[in-house]
């Protein structure tokens, strides 16, 4: 949210589509992210062949696609971002199929359980700095209420809707005692 600023303050002078390029950027590293388990996983079994190449495959693409959509004029270069964020995707579609029969993962249970989550989180937890950013012009306050809003936000959010209840019992009580180990400290 607070982009343009940031950029305004690190570069002076910010070239044109920087804004969006990062913002693309950003969102391509939170798809590869989800990568991660899952990569860790598939390589326990040892079977890594076709999950790297399918995966790898797709994601190689993302230069040859690219060139032949530019040198066509079929898009701008804000479009090869674009193309590695679908290709990102598919990665990812196909990562998930690895997991389903190579490790009988549910592919409902994960869309349900760990994409619809994410992406709630990811809608809800935006919104109050979003408003705030809406109703307050560009500068140093609004950076610093939004992104202090934001971790607030965000941190009410994921506890109360990303987390089950075992897993916010378990930090309501590890905050507990973080709290009466201190007081017993003073």
């Amino acid at each position: 949210l607070e982009m343009d600023f940031v950029l305004d303050i690190w570069l002076k002078k910010v070239p044109e589509h920087t804004t969006l390029f990062t913002r693309l950027i950003l969102i391509n590293a939170l798809i590869d992210s989800l990568a991660v388990p899952f990569y860790t996983s598939i390589q326990a079994t040892g079977h890594v062949k076709w999950y790297q190449i399918g995966a790898g495959g797709s994601l190689i693409l993302i230069i040859p696609i690219s060139y032949v959509l530019l040198k066509l004029h079929l898009i701008s270069p804000a479009g090869v971002f674009y193309v590695s964020i679908i290709m990102s995707l598919l990665a990812h579609v196909f990562r998930t199929l690895c997991m389903k029969y190579q490790l009988d993962m549910s592919v409902k249970a994960y869309a349900k359980e760990v994409l619809c989550n994410l992406l709630m989180i990811s809608l809800v937890s935006v919104l109050a700095p979003l408003a705030l950013c809406l109703s307050m012009p560009q500068g140093w306050l609004r950076a610093i209420l939004s992104v202090g809003i934001a971790i607030i936000s965000t941190s009410v959010v994921v506890y109360t809707l990303g987390l089950s209840s075992s897993e916010r019992e378990m930090i309501t009580q590890t905050i507990r005692k973080k709290l009466r180990y201190k007081h017993v400290e003073e």
